[in-house]
């Protein structure tokens, strides 16, 4: 195998791509998050006349379309920057994050493998001495009917 993809320097370029892709969707996020608060603001903005003015309703539905698009973009930029956030920093560093977890775990594997052996190996001894005559035994019987069919 000539490491076609289990190299150093792609593993490098790869990671950079995912950290600039992370990036890219994390700046477009804080794009719509503006955009949804300036619209936000404008919302606030609109003066609603009173119930008996001609426009009143004209207005009062303006004001309500935008505020339903200003919150529609605000959690989408918070959605879209929850998913660069974990592309950017989870997804790019998932090396180190399981470098991490291993050892934070192994010393406690080890500190448990070394209780374990002695336990283990007893009863592999224990199962060898009780075995070990039935596989005698049964190499005999084999033996026998070797010779038997030998001589036939």
């Amino acid at each position: 195998m000539n490491n076609m993809y289990l190299n150093e320097e792609n593993y490098q370029g790869m990671k950079k791509k995912i950290k600039a892709i992370g990036g890219v969707i994390m700046f477009i996020a804080l794009i719509v998050i503006i955009a949804g608060i300036f619209l936000k603001v404008q919302a606030m903005g609109v003066q609603v006349p009173s119930m008996g003015s001609e426009n009143w309703f004209e207005i009062t539905n303006q004001k309500s379309e935008m505020d339903f698009s200003a919150t529609s973009l605000l959690m989408f930029g918070i959605f879209l920057e929850s998913i660069g956030c974990i592309v950017r920093y989870f997804i790019g560093n998932r090396r180190q994050i399981l470098a991490y977890n291993v050892q934070t775990v192994m010393p406690i594997a080890q500190e448990g493998i070394k209780t374990i052996v002695p336990t283990v190996a007893e009863a592999n001894a224990t199962i060898l001495k009780t075995m070990a005559p039935v596989y005698g035994e049964v190499a005999k019987e084999v033996a026998t009917g070797i010779r038997e069919g030998l001589n036939k």
